[in-house]
């Protein structure tokens, strides 16, 4: 337990910090009115939620279906459906549900990827 105690504590104290620090990051750009930083900022971040976490999901759930899809064929749809997504969620006007559906999907898999924390992570935090 001590051990697990530990491991916990240090996880904690990583997330922890890295939200901290992301946060004076933004702070910080705002304050001195770096605002094309700010927006690329948060299309990086969508990029990457979208990209490495949905593609991870996504995969998983092609398998347990049980289809059959081809590497291409995957790519372009990741791709697709990343920039997409990181388009109208930030900088593009787009249709209101298609927009809302986005961010739904973006915490739905930011929800999922929580689940997979350590129990002793997840009450330290």
């Amino acid at each position: 337990t001590t051990t697990k105690f530990t491991g916990a504590f240090i996880n904690s104290l990583t997330f922890v910090g890295i939200i901290t620090g992301m946060t004076y990051a933004v702070y910080f750009l705002a304050k001195h009115d770096f605002n094309k930083c700010i927006w690329g900022y948060m299309g990086l971040i969508g990029l990457g939620s979208y990209a490495v976490l949905g593609q991870a999901i996504a995969l998983s759930l092609i398998q347990r279906a049980g289809l059959d899809l081809d590497l291409v064929s995957y790519a372009v749809l990741v791709w697709n459906f990343t920039i997409i997504g990181v388009l109208t969620t930030f900088f593009w006007p787009a249709p209101t549900r298609l927009k809302q559906g986005y961010l739904i999907f973006l915490s739905a898999v930011t929800a999922y990827w929580f689940t997979t924390l350590s129990t002793w992570t997840t009450w330290l935090l």
